[in-house]
């Protein structure tokens, strides 16, 4: 080999030797770059991760957050040879003593303050400029739910209209279950009124889930959409729970609504056989039907009600103590009347209002001798020898009146008040007094008692005349005044009523 073949070689060796330290020479640099945008530079590699893939992670990392839309304060915290930069609690990078002198400078703190200062400011122009695009992107998208929201309100209204065109001209002697149905007017009515509830409650649907969704995409927007979602989730939430929860309670419903239905049928059926003879039911006569059957009817409805009610309200465990309250506060309003009765009866009886042998006078005018004063009723005997029992309680709408010992008539009459009061006047005294005549009787009194705008209220008593000439009195005070009634009686109607 030449000398200058040996030289050759010599400078390839060198050239090729130099080659990879110029691939790894420390001058290369990195960008962080978040989003296209340059942030800083990475200068300085560390240990065998150079300065570009150190960049390409810390571009990665705060890309991510800002997407993410992490909240916090960006810190430093120095340890040893390291500054590790932090956003909230997530890492971004770290930077080395090396990195301080790549830029010139001596001391890591100083450097690490620099670079907290350039990335707080990228951070904000960052956040601002995220803010604004997606302002823009909600506004553009408020705007399509609104659109959306107006088209479903419309195309909602146009099948409600056609529902209720065809619910209105449906032919009732079509075929069809639903024709049938809709043949009843009232049914028909009913079917328009739901198909208007239904129409408006989709319309709140809509409003509801279009302010769901607006308020979602706003920020300030998002703690009034969770309370009005919670607002509006839980009573379904909580209707969901106790359903489920509720299973045995609806299978027993299923059971209660066919043992009533049962028990309706059976009620019919056995008072059809009744009331046409073809089966007897101990002392039930034909002619008591009806009214048995309202009875039994009724009693089936309370004792159905009772027991929904307890199986709704009450805690699980204890549905017969909730089913006996309900039944003693049920039991206790329909004797309510009774104790009412019993109450006044021991007060009439304790206070010595009535006495046996008094003549009482009821508010129908009919009038007997106490026979008898009973912790419920009074049992009177009319003139004709009727026993009548009447109710305490009947003292509390209409007075009872006690008539003098001596015994005595009293009758109230209403007269149509186009009749002159002096004219009736005059007319009643003279029959009242031809009649104590007749039956030897004390002075009769007339009095009015009562003017209104169509007829007058007078009462004629007349003292010492037996009970039962009642009807009798009345009816010649009714003759009496038939023959006074004239012209003026004639033009006005001149109807007279005894009462």
């Amino acid at each position: 080999m030449t000398p200058c073949s040996d030289a050759l070689v010599a400078l390839a060796a060198g050239l090729f030797s130099i080659a990879p330290g110029a691939s790894s020479s420390p001058n290369a640099t990195g960008e962080v770059e978040v989003f296209d945008r340059t942030a800083f530079v990475i200068r300085a590699p560390r240990g065998e991760i150079s300065a570009a893939q150190r960049a390409k992670q810390a571009s990665e990392r705060l890309e991510s957050v800002l997407e993410e839309q992490v909240e916090g304060e960006l810190s430093v915290n120095l340890h040893g040879d390291e500054a590790t930069f932090w956003l909230g609690d997530r890492i971004l990078f770290s930077l080395t003593p090396a990195d301080a002198e790549a830029e010139g400078e001596r001391s890591l703190e100083r450097f690490a303050e620099q670079r907290k200062e350039v990335l707080e400011s990228f951070l904000r122009a960052e956040r601002r400029r995220a803010t604004l695009k997606h302002g823009v992107l909600n506004l553009g998208l408020l705007v399509f739910l609104g659109f959306l929201s107006w088209l479903l309100m419309k195309q909602v209204r146009c099948w409600a209209a056609k529902l209720r065109v065809w619910v209105e001209s449906t032919d009732p002697d079509s075929v069809g279950f639903l024709s049938k149905v809709l043949g009843d007017e009232k049914l028909r009515g009913l079917a328009v009124i739901l198909l208007h509830g239904a129409q408006f409650f989709a319309y709140a649907a809509i409003a509801y889930l279009f302010l769901v969704g607006s308020l979602s995409l706003f920020d300030a927007g998002r703690p009034l959409r969770e309370q009005l979602t919670r607002w509006a989730a839980e009573p379904f939430l909580s209707l969901a729970e106790r359903v489920s929860a509720g299973v045995p309670t609806l299978l027993l419903l299923f059971l209660l609504g066919v043992v009533m239905q049962a028990g309706w049928h059976a009620i019919n059926l056995t008072s059809e056989r009744v009331a046409s003879g073809r089966a007897h039911l101990g002392a039930v006569r034909p002619e008591f039907v009806p009214s048995v059957r309202l009875l039994l009817r009724l009693g089936l409805i309370l004792a159905s009600l009772l027991l929904l009610v307890a199986l709704l309200t009450g805690p699980s465990g204890e549905l017969f103590a909730v089913a006996g309250v309900v039944v003693l506060a049920g039991l206790g309003l329909a004797l309510l009347p009774l104790a009412a009765n019993m109450a006044l009866g021991i007060e009439t009886t304790l206070n010595r209002r009535f006495r046996l042998g008094d003549l009482v006078r009821l508010p129908d005018g009919r009038q007997g001798r106490l026979v008898g004063l009973e912790l419920l009723h009074l049992r009177l005997l009319e003139p004709n020898g009727t026993e009548v029992l009447v109710p305490h309680l009947l003292g509390l709408r209409q007075p009872l009146r006690r008539l003098p010992a001596d015994g005595g008539l009293e009758a109230e009459l209403r007269v149509s008040a186009a009749l002159f009061p002096a004219q009736v006047r005059e007319r009643l005294e003279t029959t009242a007094r031809r009649f104590a005549e007749r039956h030897t009787a004390g002075e009769p009194r007339v009095e009015l008692v009562e003017v209104g705008a169509y007829e007058c209220r007078y009462c004629v008593t007349i003292p010492a005349a037996a009970p039962e000439l009642h009807g009798e009195l009345l009816f010649a005070l009714w003759s009496g005044l038939s023959e006074a009634r004239g012209s003026e009686s004639e033009r006005s109607g001149g109807d007279v009523a005894a009462v």
